[in-house]
């Protein structure tokens, strides 16, 4: 924003205006994240890009375990009991 919290600036960007919670997919499972709201700019994570769901090391494997030959139902467990996500077959079949 160009200012610290509580600060008065007058080349200050943005303002804040609370937080939403986000909840990806990471290799250690579900991983519950505070985004920040900002008025008059976009927040940008360097930690997920926005949008995204899953780490991309997690999609990899998934993707990896399609092309192996393992059913997308079966994929769709083992995401269950690695991750804590279901992987429905639909959007891994998109992939």
């Amino acid at each position: 924003t160009g200012a610290a919290r509580y600060e008065r600036s007058g080349s200050r960007k943005a303002y804040r205006a609370g937080h939403y919670g986000r909840n990806p997919t990471v290799k250690a499972g579900k991983m519950t994240v505070r985004v920040p709201k900002l008025k008059g700019a976009v927040f940008e994570s360097a930690v997920i890009e926005r949008y995204r769901r899953r780490e991309e090391s997690v999609e990899e494997a998934l993707i990896d375990m399609y092309l192996a030959g393992v059913s997308t139902r079966r994929v769709d467990d083992i995401s269950q009991a690695l991750w804590g996500a279901r992987m429905p077959s639909q959007t891994l079949s998109d992939k």
